[in-house]
């Protein structure tokens, strides 16, 4: 009768030990992290260029309206009038410390320096302010049409009536749009100060907080 022959069974051989499981996992979720990490720089890189752009399409709009009105909103007399009828049409005293629903509390929007009319006035109402006065002139118009649908909105939905002559039934009752950031957050328009020659756009950037040093500031981007 032949030998019978027994093969012992090594499980360390057979596969992994727990340690080694242990590692494998470790590696794979370092791995994962920093997919994720990568993942989430290029999004914030991107929300970033996209502002950037829109941003650039304001400040060509500013120009062109530069060039046909010898002057920017707020330099030439018009942005007073138009905060006028904001605070007799909407009830906001958009000029004040309480600018009502267009921000929930001066951290979240940030705010102005220089005159009485534009301190603590919020994001929301000085582009909504500027975007209805440069649709106001046709040069400045392809450039806001060059701005992605997706960052113009009018979330608070309150308009303006513009008057079509002395007939009332010729009012045209105009939205007033805000255009936001890639973070759907609003693009503030800040007239400028003595010693400058241009407005500045400023998105809070990724943080969402104004006066932080992640803000995109129109006159820090690079062309």
């Amino acid at each position: 009768m032949g030998k019978v022959l027994v093969r012992k069974f090594n499980a360390a051989a057979a596969g992994f030990t727990l340690i080694e499981l242990l590692v494998v996992v470790a590696i794979v979720l370092i791995i994962v992290s920093g997919i994720v990490t990568v993942g989430g720089a290029m999004r914030t890189q991107a929300k970033i260029q996209n502002t950037e752009s829109t941003i650039r399409m304001l400040e060509s709009a500013l120009t062109d309206y530069h060039n046909y009105k010898s002057g920017f909103p707020g330099s030439c007399g018009e942005l007073n009038i138009i905060f006028d009828i904001v605070e007799t049409q909407t009830g906001f005293a958009v000029g004040s410390g309480n600018p009502g629903t267009h921000a929930t509390a001066p951290d979240a929007w940030g705010s102005f320096v220089g005159n009485d009319l534009n301190r603590l006035l919020a994001a929301r109402a000085s582009i909504e302010i500027l975007y209805f006065m440069l649709d106001q002139v046709p040069d400045c118009q392809r450039y806001l049409a060059k701005i992605s649908e997706e960052f113009k909105t009018n979330e608070d939905n309150d308009s303006l009536i513009v008057h079509q002559g002395s007939d009332p039934s010729k009012d045209m009752l105009v939205p007033l749009i805000e255009v936001n950031d890639a973070w759907q957050r609003p693009i503030r328009y800040e007239t400028f100060s003595s010693g400058e020659d241009f407005p500045e756009l400023i998105s809070a950037g990724p943080d969402g907080l104004f006066n932080t040093a992640d803000d995109i500031i129109s006159t820090e981007i690079q062309l």
